[in-house]
């Protein structure tokens, strides 16, 4: 049996937390309509309750005489973001762990891999939550809604984006301690 190299590791963990956070999306996906309507007041209750308000604040663009398609982000529609941020930045980790690992030639250097990353998490993460809103067709009361795949969208492509900047910054500050490192050896 062959060992699993430390540099691995990152990529098992990530695949865990991927795995339960796509699960915990399908579980919720799962829920028929009025089930998923009661645990949605509740959630919503208990963060109007603890003072939360500030996370699910009401966005609308579009609608109205402009002839727009109506995108109102509200109370349950956080959740679609919020889950789906946070799969985002783990796809996106994955991904960069994963070319960081089996990439070899141009990949190999930290930054050109980050632009790869991030695309392929967003293909992965567009993937699955088209897949989510497919399987929401055969739950009773659910319908699969392209508006979904807009909430699900931003949600994670913000979270890509958060991940691909923080991981640009550490490896420009680590490029930068490198040079300095190597000015001050080199003379």
């Amino acid at each position: 049996m062959k060992m699993m190299r430390l540099s691995q590791l990152p990529i098992l963990v990530y695949s865990v937390m991927a795995i339960g956070i796509m699960v915990t999306i399908f579980c919720f996906s799962q829920q028929p309509a009025e089930e998923s309507t009661e645990l949605s007041k509740t959630v919503l209750d208990g963060v109007k309750d603890n003072g939360l308000e500030v996370f699910i604040p009401v966005i609308s663009l579009g609608g109205g005489d402009k002839g727009l398609p109506k995108f109102r982000l509200e109370g349950r529609k956080w959740a679609h973001f919020y889950l789906y941020a946070l799969l985002g930045v783990v796809g996106f980790l994955w991904w960069e762990r994963f070319l960081a690992v089996r990439g070899s030639g141009r990949f190999a250097s930290s930054l050109k891999r980050l632009p790869l990353g991030a695309a392929l998490a967003f293909l992965s993460c567009l993937l699955y939550a088209c897949t989510d809103e497919f399987h929401q067709l055969f739950v009773d009361g659910r319908s699969g809604q392209a508006l979904d795949l807009l909430y699900d969208s931003s949600g994670f492509g913000l979270g890509i984006t958060a991940a691909l900047t923080a991981a640009a910054v550490v490896f420009a500050l680590l490029y930068t301690r490198r040079a300095r490192k190597n000015r001050t050896l080199g003379g």
